[in-house]
């Protein structure tokens, strides 16, 4: 990768635990899914073939990146740290592909974007999300700056939704946090103090689980809608096989998840 130099890598390395290594990688895997179902939803069905060339370039540079990340965060913590599920198997099939669209499976990888994103999910809105500027895929020429993909993390990190890793929870740190909650519950404090801990306890579940549920309905309506237009540019484009529609959720089953969240808020 020309001008590759360790300082692109600045952020990666400060951070102190396995955990954080876990969601930096994660966070470039979900860029990846949201690049690829962008364009294969929304602009394959009328790209010429100079477009999806310049598409691959770009996806490939986003791809070197975080395959570059995934390896140092591997190897520092390879007992603690995985690559993302995407991200392998969307490796998989490049490297059988030699990174063409052209050659790859479209049926494939429409299947692989139904694979799990509790740990990469897609979210609204990335920095530098070329992949929904039609402008910038159409006349970009050279490689994407690759400071420009080491400074999205700064960018998109509070809005990256964190879940800790199957791997990061250990028996001993189970056992630690059950002695560390029973020492809590063993302490003499005022019962104003007591009910107040209890009091923002509960407020930041909620605030939690509100913030995660906005997430998901703000997911669900952009994938009506791109689904919407996937259908209309199939109706029109003869080189778009329906199977590549068919696989991607079921419209019907969003809109009633739409309804019932509708219903319950006004209840």
């Amino acid at each position: 990768m020309p001008g590759l130099r360790p300082k692109v890598f600045s952020t990666l390395f400060a951070l102190e635990q396995p955990q954080s290594w876990q969601h930096y990688i994660n966070y470039y895997s979900s860029r990846l899914r949201a690049a690829v179902e962008a364009f294969l939803i929304r602009r394959y069905p009328e790209a010429t073939k100079s477009l999806r060339k310049r598409y691959m370039g770009l996806l490939w540079d986003e791809y070197m990146f975080t395959h570059a990340c995934v390896g140092f965060a591997t190897s520092k913590y390879p007992e603690s740290v995985e690559a993302p599920e995407f991200y392998k198997d969307l490796s998989i099939m490049q490297s059988k592909a030699g990174a063409r669209l052209e050659d790859m499976d479209l049926n494939a990888i429409s299947s692989l974007l139904q694979s799990s994103a509790d740990y990469d999910p897609i979210i609204p809105v990335y920095e530098g999300d070329w992949w929904n500027d039609k402008e910038k895929v159409d006349t970009t020429r050279f490689a994407l700056k690759i400071n420009i993909l080491s400074q999205a993390w700064n960018i998109d990190k509070d809005r990256f939704p964190f879940q800790p890793n199957y791997m990061d929870v250990t028996e001993d740190g189970l056992a630690e946090l059950g002695e560390m909650a029973a020492r809590l519950e063993e302490m003499e404090m005022p019962d104003e103090i007591r009910q107040t801990l209890k009091f923002y306890k509960e407020l930041d579940e909620r605030m939690v689980e509100e913030i995660k549920r906005s997430l998901e309905l703000m997911v669900k309506c952009a994938l009506v809608i791109e689904r919407t237009e996937a259908q209309s540019a199939s109706m029109t484009n003869p080189n778009l096989e329906p199977p590549l529609i068919d696989t991607f959720q079921d419209l019907d089953g969003i809109m009633d998840a739409l309804h019932t969240d509708s219903d319950s808020d006004s209840d």
